[in-house]
């Protein structure tokens, strides 16, 4: 029911992280490019306090349907991030395939640095460049 998404990051120092100011993408984060294959573009993050916001989505998009948690250990930080199949307006089957990256936002380095952690540009997504195809 739900497209499950996991992520963890290394750093020297857990406590230099920071949550977002006024959306996750302005903390450190993770950032989930999704083009499903009718041609809708979505762009989910979360935080490390767990925060989830929508950096682009269709409207009447429902965000709060979009949940997700965070975790530390003594060199990273941890996330989960559940997205439901029938938010994104499909229903999954072996062989569907879709644009799909995932960014990191690295804040504490002090540059708000993104960084594409699936090959490709992260913005390579909407033009359907990079695949994720379900088996």
């Amino acid at each position: 029911q739900n497209l499950y998404i996991g992520m963890q990051a290394f750093t020297p120092d857990i406590y230099k992280l920071k949550a977002g100011t006024t959306s996750p993408f302005t903390g450190d984060s993770l950032g989930i490019h999704i083009k499903i294959i009718n041609g809708k573009y979505y762009r989910f993050g979360i935080d490390v306090e767990g925060n989830i916001g929508a950096g682009y989505v269709p409207p009447g998009t429902d965000i709060s349907l979009v949940k997700g948690a965070t975790d530390f250990g003594d060199d990273y930080w941890s996330c989960e991030v559940s997205i439901p199949w029938k938010l994104l307006g499909v229903s999954p089957e072996p062989g569907m395939r879709f644009g799909f990256n995932l960014t990191a936002n690295m804040s504490y380095q002090g540059n708000d640095s993104w960084t594409t952690i699936t090959w490709g540009d992260s913005y390579m997504v909407k033009k359907a460049e990079t695949i994720l195809e379900l088996k």
